[in-house]
């Protein structure tokens, strides 16, 4: 049921395209490095590649887009309340039953701050956490609109 709900757009993105380093991951996002580096110890958010010549002042990390729209999303689940663990869950959900990734949930995803609901259509809504249908909107959208606003600021 997802699929119906995604937006299709055929237009190359060149935000899309680029590829983020740890530093510009932080600016974007507002995460700490302490944080990127619990998240890929835990394998929550990994680097897409990593520079192993890398020395001194150059960057080692590098993420996707979805990479860091993968960050914000986990950033704003664990800021409305939700645990790591949580948001693991979460995750499998998704990309188990719904066939999304994280980052592409945030359409889709809402949060009360203690479960997590997501919106199969427009008129079911699943607790993800406790598998009960419930119905209550706190949409995430507008931060995803920010993110894009962010993107094209830095690729600027």
């Amino acid at each position: 049921m997802a699929s119906k709900l995604r937006r299709k757009s055929n237009k190359t993105n060149p935000v899309e395209a680029s590829v983020y380093s740890a530093p510009q991951l932080m600016r974007l996002t507002g995460i700490t490095r302490r944080q990127i580096r619990y998240w890929a110890t835990i394998k929550l958010l990994a680097p897409r590649f990593r520079n192993a010549k890398a020395r001194g002042s150059q960057h080692a990390s590098f993420y996707a887009a979805e990479d860091v729209r993968k960050a914000l999303v986990i950033l704003e689940l664990t800021r409305r309340g939700l645990s790591l663990v949580q948001v693991r869950r979460i995750e499998k959900y998704l990309r188990k039953k719904e066939r999304l990734s994280l980052s592409e949930s945030a359409r889709y995803l809402i949060t009360d701050g203690n479960t997590a609901y997501y919106a199969e259509s427009a008129t079911r809504v699943v607790d993800i956490l406790k598998h009960e249908n419930q119905m209550l909107l706190v949409p995430l959208w507008e931060h995803m609109t920010k993110l894009e606003e962010r993107f094209q600021r830095e690729v600027a």
